[in-house]
C-alpha cells in the first residue's frame, strides 16, 4: 500500500484508531491524537465520519481532566456485523458475529444432500438472508473455512469432492460483501490465540476431531502444519495417505469409524463413548505420544487440543497427557497441555475473528506494516 496516496493514509489512519478503540474504550479525541501522532483535525474528521457511520458513539465528559475535558468515544459493536462458515464432513455451521466477535446466531445443516458448490452457494444464500434479515445490517464480509489447503482462495483436495478446486471469489462473486476461505485448522489457532489466557506465542493447537491437524502460533502468524496426521504411531492401518500406522489412522474421527465398522459422526462417537472404549483409550494414547514427537520436532511451549474429540471424557483426556508424559525426558514433563473451551466450535468462531480483521479492523495488516 501506497502510503504518498492521501486515501490510503486515511484509511490507514482509520484502521488505527478502530484498533486504539478497540483496546482501549473511553479515549478522548485529543488522547487519540496524541497517541496516533495525528493533528486534531485529522482526527476530528475521523471520527465524525465514524459517528455518521454508526461505528463509533460518544460517552460522558472524561473525568478529573486537566482543562477543557473531552468527550469518550466508544466502539459500537453491533454495528458491525460479519459472517463465518465452517463446512466439515457431516454438517456445515454458519453464525452471525457483531464486531466484538461474538455469535449473534448460529445455524447448522447436513452436508448428506448437497453435491455441488452451486447447491451449497444456494443453501448458504438461503440462511444468510434469514440472519440479514434479523440483524438488520449488511454483513462487512464472509469467512469460509475448511479442512483442505487454501491456494488464492481455492479450495485443494477436500473429503467432499465435488468441493476440489472451487474458486470461492468467482463462486460467490454475486454477494454484496467479499468471501475468502481459510483453512480450518488455522481458523481454529486464531480462535484460541484470541481466547487464551497468557502468551500464546509458540503454542500448538491440535484439532482433533473428524480428522486432525496442527497449527503452531508464531507471534502475528500461523504456522499450519497438515502433516502432524500422518506421524507415524502404529505398525498397521492403512491411511487414506498410502502410508501404513499414521496417528489418523488410530486417533481421528475418520480412523475409529473405520475401526468400529460403523458410520459415526463426531458427535455420535461422543455419546458411543462406553460401547467403543477400547478404541477411544488406543486413540487417547496415540494423540499423546504424536505430542511427544511434535514436542521434539518444533520446540512448542505447549499445546492447546480443540475440536470435537476435545469433549471426550476427562479419563481419555488424561489419557492424553499420561502418554504424552510418557515419552518425555524429566525436564519436560511440565509442558503443558490444555483443552480448549470451544472444542468444536474453534473453528467457526476462528472464521469470525479472521472476518472481523480482514474486512474491518485490518490489525494484521498494521502488524505487517509496524503500525
Amino acid at each position: 500500500m501506497e502510503f504518498s496516496r492521501p486515501d490510503n493514509a486515511r484509511e490507514i489512519n482509520r484502521f488505527r484508531v478502530l484498533n486504539a478503540l478497540r483496546s482501549e474504550p473511553g479515549l478522548t479525541r485529543a488522547a487519540l491524537s496524541a497517541r496516533l501522532s495525528l493533528n486534531k483535525v485529522s482526527m476530528s474528521e475521523i471520527i465524525q465520519a465514524f459517528i455518521d457511520e454508526g461505528v463509533v458513539s460518544e460517552g460522558e465528559k472524561e473525568k478529573n481532566a486537566t482543562g477543557r475535558p473531552g468527550t469518550t468515544l466508544f466502539l459500537c459493536p453491533d454495528a458491525v456485523t460479519v459472517l463465518g462458515a465452517d463446512i466439515s464432513t457431516y454438517t456445515f455451521s454458519l453464525s452471525l458475529f457483531n464486531g466484538e466477535g461474538r455469535q449473534l446466531r448460529s445455524e447448522r445443516y447436513p452436508m448428506a444432500e448437497i453435491t455441488s458448490p452451486e447447491m451449497l452457494k444456494e443453501k448458504f444464500t438461503s440462511v444468510i438472508a434469514k440472519m440479514i434479515k434479523i440483524s438488520g445490517s449488511r454483513p462487512r464480509g464472509m469467512a469460509v473455512s475448511i479442512n483442505a489447503a487454501i491456494h488464492e482462495n481455492t479450495i485443494g483436495e477436500a473429503f467432499h469432492p465435488f468441493l476440489t478446486g472451487t474458486d470461492v471469489t468467482k463462486l460467490f462473486s454475486d454477494y454484496p460483501f467479499p468471501v475468502i476461505a481459510v483453512n480450518s485448522t488455522e481458523a481454529s489457532a486464531e480462535a484460541e490465540r484470541s481466547c487464551f489466557e497468557g502468551d500464546a506465542d509458540r503454542m500448538m493447537v491440535v484439532s482433533w476431531g473428524e480428522h486432525i491437524s496442527s497449527a503452531l502460533i508464531m507471534n502475528d502468524r500461523i504456522v499450519a502444519n497438515p502433516l502432524f496426521a500422518h506421524l507415524p504411531v502404529t505398525e498397521q492401518n492403512l491411511c487414506h495417505c498410502g502410508a501404513i500406522g499414521c496417528l489418523e489412522t488410530v486417533a481421528s474421527g475418520w480412523g475409529i469409524r473405520s475401526l468400529c465398522g460403523k458410520d459415526r459422526s463426531v458427535r455420535q462417537l461422543l455419546k458411543d463413548g462406553e460401547d467403543i472404549d477400547e478404541l477411544l483409550s488406543a486413540a487417547a494414547k496415540a494423540l499423546g505420544k504424536a505430542l511427544a514427537y511434535a514436542l521434539f520436532m518444533t520446540s512448542a511451549r505447549g499445546f492447546i487440543i480443540t475440536g470435537g474429540l476435545a469433549g471426550l471424557e476427562d479419563k481419555y483426556l488424561t489419557m492424553v497427557i499420561d502418554t504424552f508424559t510418557k515419552y518425555l525426558p524429566a525436564r519436560l514433563r511440565e509442558t503443558p497441555v490444555y483443552v480448549s473451551s470451544l472444542k468444536e466450535k474453534s473453528s467457526l468462531s476462528g472464521c469470525g475473528i479472521i472476518a472481523l480483521d480482514r474486512f474491518f479492523y485490518h490489525e494484521r495488516l498494521l502488524s505487517a506494516l509496524s503500525l
